[in-house]
């Protein structure tokens, strides 16, 4: 089969604006890709620790990379930039590609700077992950390493949900299987990548028997950082030119927005609405939930201390 022709950057940069995702084909070549597999394949061979561990590591701040397991679980490593010079090479290879400079900085702005970074595997079996939104701003770019044919296992985007306004991060018992013909699934070659918008709604679908292995990277505007979650110097020394930007912490350079007015609500999450529009009932009901939540809080606390 022919490789995908590649649509122009201006193309994809009004693609990822009305779908919050966008595909882009052979970011990756042959030769990286085997590179940065086998590499993800050892660092996903690593001990590892059980998912009921990960919010404090989240919370913790710390670049520290560490390997996430379970029963019916992804297996995931995360801050996994800085343990091979082959991954290093290729992730540096992606984020100097002129498509995805174009892209990121007409989304994010210049200055734009690396959140997290991770290697995950959907387990053969693996459970389905419901749909749900990450944190407000934030993007990702996620690149294939296994053969992807269907969605099985795979990210699933709920097109155009990224323009919808904010009101609940996630719907519990929702599954992507019961919405399954309205998702576009993350599928293609090894080397393909998509980038997308985490604002996008989207959950990953219940894998079948083949693992599957992806390498995200994601992105926050300069903006949005209230602490850096940043490798140590010495890691920051051995890494390429884009990354090195993208994890700088000098804060004095002139930062260019994005690229239109329409970019710059859709990261803020404030596209305008239409007066009648059912989403106004909707964020109204969901501040008023979560003013009761915020006076039952109180209440308790009040009580506690008697």
């Amino acid at each position: 089969m022919p490789p995908e022709t590649q649509p122009e950057p201006q193309a994809l940069l009004r693609e990822l604006t009305e779908l919050g995702f966008v595909k882009l084909s052979g970011l990756l070549n042959q030769d990286q890709v085997l590179a940065v597999e086998r590499e993800a394949e050892r660092l996903l061979a690593e001990p590892s620790v059980t998912w009921d561990r990960y919010a404090a590591w989240a919370a913790s701040g710390l670049y520290r990379a560490l390997l996430f397991a379970g029963p019916r679980r992804d297996t995931a490593f995360f801050d996994f930039i800085g343990k091979s010079p082959l991954v290093d090479e290729a992730i540096e290879a992606a984020l100097s590609s002129p498509v995805v400079q174009h892209l990121l900085v007409g989304a994010l702005g210049s200055g734009y700077r690396i959140w997290y970074s991770q290697a995950r595997r959907a387990n053969p079996g693996g459970r389905a992950l419901r749909m749900h939104q990450d944190r407000l701003s934030e993007m990702s770019l996620s690149i294939l390493l296994s053969d992807t044919p269907s969605t099985a296992g795979t990210t699933g985007f709920l097109p155009r949900s990224h323009r919808w306004p904010r009101v609940l991060d996630s719907f519990p018992l929702l599954s992507p299987h019961y919405i399954r013909s309205k998702l576009v699934g993350a599928t293609g070659v090894p080397g393909d990548a998509y980038l997308f918008y985490n604002a996008t709604w989207h959950g990953r679908l219940r894998s079948n028997g083949v693992a599957r292995t992806s390498i995200f990277v994601s992105f926050l505007p300069r903006s949005a950082f209230e602490k850096r979650h940043c490798p140590p110097v010495e890691v920051l020394q051995r890494l390429g030119p884009s990354l090195r930007r993208a994890w700088s912490t000098e804060d004095d350079e002139p930062i260019t927005p994005p690229a239109t007015e329409e970019l710059r609500h859709i990261l803020n999450n404030s596209l305008p609405l239409p007066a009648l529009s059912p989403w106004r009932v909707a964020m109204a009901a969901s501040s008023a939930c979560e003013a009761a939540l915020h006076a039952a809080r109180r209440i308790k606390r009040v009580m506690n201390r008697k």
